[in-house]
């Protein structure tokens, strides 16, 4: 049995055994000896029980859902999404792409064979502009030679980024907006926030994202807003001396 099955059994059992013994309490208490204080202090002691069981359960299911992402992101480790390629009706997309990774990004030594599958994606709306192309490289060698050489394309429109999960691609996006676009990247799928201390961060859930909001803007100190008296320099006088001693 792994940890999360184990966990999750020894709750169950707990939880059982608590509503056991809370429900023969509620059937005892019309006697004489069973009073309101001490049903009072069972459901107080239940009620905690329940909230630990839940945050628990909610940590389980958070771990599930990271070990899922990383998982996933594992499994698109070869991948890019080129955006901007001119898009033509009846293309031929492996050479399309290949064209312009050796042209644009200048890799001369790239060809279509460097790629294992490749495909336009879904167009958000018809003013979006040539569907962004997914594809996946045969290598991660070749991957990483693409994405390090995206520098190349500043200016010109085209874009290349990395097929993030949903999670992830959310993540990134708040950070995007919390913190600005310089600051914000990504690398092998991992969101990274460069904080005001000027060490990277990475961040993986919104969790993250808050706590390291909420201790930059603790770093900040608070600014007076009542404007500084300018401070007056309490006047010299010189006293001339006289010309010539007597």
């Amino acid at each position: 049995m792994n940890p999360l099955e184990s966990s999750l059994t020894e709750m169950s059992e707990l939880f059982n055994a608590r509503m056991a013994k809370f429900e023969a309490q509620l059937n005892k208490s019309s006697e004489p000896s069973i009073t309101s204080s001490s049903l009072a202090t069972e459901f107080s002691s239940f009620r905690t029980f329940i909230t630990e069981a839940l945050n628990n359960l909610q940590q389980q299911v958070e771990t599930l859902a990271r070990m899922q992402d990383n998982t996933e992101t594992r499994s698109r480790r070869k991948m890019l999404i080129i955006h901007g390629v001119t898009e033509t009706k009846g293309e031929q997309i492996e050479q399309a792409l290949s064209d312009f990774i050796s042209s644009r990004l200048a890799v001369a030594e790239f060809s279509t064979t460097d790629i294992k599958r490749c495909h336009r994606m879904k167009r958000l709306s018809a003013s979006d502009g040539p569907r962004p192309i997914l594809v996946k490289f045969q290598t991660y060698e070749m991957r990483s030679q693409v994405w390090f050489s995206k520098t190349k394309l500043k200016g010109t429109g085209f874009t290349v980024s990395e097929f993030l999960t949903k999670a992830r691609h959310g993540i990134f996006m708040a950070a995007r907006s919390r913190f600005g676009m310089k600051k914000v990247w990504t690398k092998d799928g991992c969101v990274y926030i460069l904080g005001e201390d000027g060490i990277k961060h990475r961040v993986f859930t919104q969790r993250d994202l808050d706590r390291l909001q909420k201790n930059t803007s603790e770093a900040i100190p608070e600014v007076d807003a009542a404007p500084k008296r300018a401070v007056t320099k309490p006047a010299v006088v010189k006293v001339k001396r006289a010309a010539a001693r007597k």
